[in-house]
């Protein structure tokens, strides 16, 4: 098992190969052993996993098989994925050292801060362009109907901008 890379450098494509143990030190796992869930389930999934010393969330703490979800193939999907967006950022030099910075971030609570502060971010876009007060559900402006409220508000101000311009 691998995964095509195509990499620009100096104005030259090369492709090669990846692979979780022999790139990133991880273990691998069938694909069916991170599959998500409901919106819930995910959400307390993700929180568990960036909360320091957080307890296995009851959906993944009895695992019904090797290809049942797990945490710890979960774990090391999340560790892939932001070591390789590590590595093409540059703040790694290799896909090891970008899994020893998520792990770092993670266990240091750094990562959970960083989203808190992403969560509060995006309230504060939404509340800044109008849009309604989304619920308190972990950043997920779409559920309630902010995202509908945010675009029928862009769409009026569009409305009100083409008027003003005709009128002039």
């Amino acid at each position: 098992m691998g995964f095509w890379v195509w990499e620009l450098a100096n104005g030259e494509i090369t492709t090669s190969t990846i692979h979780p143990t022999r790139d990133f030190g991880l273990a691998t796992h069938p694909l069916t052993s991170v599959r998500g869930s409901t919106p819930e389930l995910n959400a307390l999934t993700f929180r568990a996993l960036l909360t320091p010393g957080a307890a296995v969330p009851p959906h993944l703490s009895a695992p019904t098989g090797p290809d049942a979800p797990n945490i710890d193939a979960i774990r090391d999907f999340v560790l892939l994925n932001a070591a390789a967006l590590l590595k093409v950022s540059g703040k790694a030099s290799t896909y090891q050292e970008g899994v020893e910075l998520a792990r770092k971030s993670i266990e240091s609570g750094e990562a959970m801060r960083a989203f808190e502060a992403f969560i509060v971010a995006g309230r504060e876009a939404m509340r800044d362009a109008g849009a309604v007060e989304p619920e308190d559900d972990g950043g997920v402006a779409a559920k309630g109907g902010a995202v509908s409220a945010w675009l029928h508000s862009q769409k009026e101000k569009e409305k009100e901008a083409e008027k003003a311009k005709r009128a002039e």
